[in-house]
């Protein structure tokens, strides 16, 4: 049995099996959205809609088909509707940085840029894995190894995980459940 989902911003469609299986995610170009928009997590695709909470285990390890701007939305709540989050830009800048915004109160963003370019394609699938730790660090991983390493003093404790693509960017992602990672 597969089930057929769209966010609220009709921005993501998913085909879902079995909910203890992998999930594929297709994404449409949310537009020019990002943490500076104040409803940009209503953009989102929250991963516990689909039983996935990456949260319990501090990391999500995904495979990623996109030509630029893919977002991981790391939020201080479950259903991603919390003031305080961290957003991740994976190819931002026509494929060329990592973006890390941190938005704490619904209003202050904090952004730090990360040399990284060439990291995604419009033609084939790549992997990427998020990691948070207690101490705040957060990483990204990409097939060529850390491409982004950033320790938060103040952590925001990380519940919840979304996805997106924007800024002219559709995408295809495939998201691991924790029984293949």
């Amino acid at each position: 049995m597969y089930t057929y989902v769209k966010n609220t911003k009709n921005t993501s469609a998913v085909l879902v099996g079995n909910l203890f299986d992998d999930i594929w995610i297709k994404t449409k170009n949310s537009g020019s959205i990002d943490a500076f928009i104040p409803n940009v997590v209503d953009y989102y695709t929250s991963l516990s809609t689909y039983q996935i909470f990456p949260a319990n285990n501090r990391f999500i390890k995904f495979h990623i088909k996109a030509c630029t701007n893919v977002f991981v939305l790391l939020s201080a709540s479950v259903d991603l509707r919390s003031p305080d989050f961290y957003e991740i830009c994976i190819c931002g800048d026509s494929n060329t940085n990592i973006f890390l915004r941190i938005r704490r109160f619904s209003f202050k963003i904090s952004e730090y840029q990360f040399d990284a370019p060439g990291l995604l394609s419009c033609s084939e699938h790549k992997t990427f894995i998020v990691n948070w730790e207690e101490s705040g660090r957060i990483t990204l991983t990409a097939e060529t190894g850390i491409v982004m390493d950033w320790t938060d003093t103040s952590l925001i404790l990380i519940q919840g995980v979304g996805f997106m693509t924007g800024w002219g960017s559709d995408g295809m992602c495939f998201f691991f459940s924790f029984s293949h990672v």
